[in-house]
């Protein structure tokens, strides 16, 4: 698979990352923003889904979410002004949880 598939599941990974963590942990904004996280969820999962129908891809994708996954709190620190400490060191979602349209942490 060319360089660029893989920035495409780079880039919904990390905005689908961005979302589940901003939905989890930023209580006071989902309130107002719920039903608009909620939709974007939906889409990068939807496209992610498309891409990973490649099994090279997805293999791809298992190996990027521990690389991610910092990208992703950073962007929502930035965003929220949340403190590190809350967030795991680690992802907190599985790559099912992470594609599975009914999951929201």
């Amino acid at each position: 698979m060319g360089n660029e598939q893989r920035h495409k599941v780079d880039s919904y990974l990390l905005k689908l990352l961005i979302h589940l963590l901003l939905y989890q942990y930023w209580p006071e904004e989902r309130e107002r923003c719920a039903r608009g996280w909620q939709d974007e969820i939906g889409n990068f999962r939807v496209e992610l889904e498309l891409l990973l129908e490649s099994k090279t891809l997805y293999n791809y994708f298992l190996t990027r979410i521990a690389v991610i996954y910092p990208k992703a709190v950073k962007r929502v620190r930035q965003k929220s002004q949340l403190l590190a400490a809350i967030f795991a060191e680690s992802c907190p979602y599985s790559p099912e949880q992470i594609l599975d349209s009914d999951f929201f942490p």
